[in-house]
């Protein structure tokens, strides 16, 4: 459950969404469960790992921002966050930059590995909540 997590996985108290959110009907304990970003809980990093593979349906290492899209819609399955493109396209972009690729890697600055995966949760999780 990520309803009170942070980037590093430290447990805080869930808050009570504002008036504001409650009136555009975000359940942000839904989208919190459905973003498994913990570096710590067993139960995340394994839900992340299979929710990896569903992203990077070819396998070849790479999600590209299709592909995440596509992964939201069939894998993740929540509504609100799939309608929120603005989102998606940015925490895509913060992602893809987050951790320097291999020297000689075409394709890593253009695309997010596995090792970035977490980070685009996180971030779409913030992005979200700005959109």
């Amino acid at each position: 459950m990520m309803g009170g997590n942070n980037a590093g996985g430290s447990r805080m108290p869930a808050s009570k969404p504002s008036a504001r959110q409650q009136s555009r009907g975000v359940d942000w304990e839904a989208i919190g469960k459905c973003l498994p970003v913990s570096k710590t809980d067993p139960s995340e990093v394994k839900a992340r790992a299979k929710m990896w593979r569903g992203f990077d349906n070819n396998g070849n290492g790479y999600c590209s921002l299709a592909e995440c899209q596509k992964g939201l819609r069939d894998v993740v399955k929540n509504d609100a966050l799939l309608e929120a493109t603005p989102a998606i396209m940015r925490a895509f972009q913060f992602a893809k930059n987050a951790v320097p690729g291999k020297a000689g890697d075409k394709y890593a600055d253009d695309y997010i590995q596995k090792s970035e995966f977490r980070i685009f949760l996180v971030a779409l999780r913030q992005r979200f909540e700005y959109w």
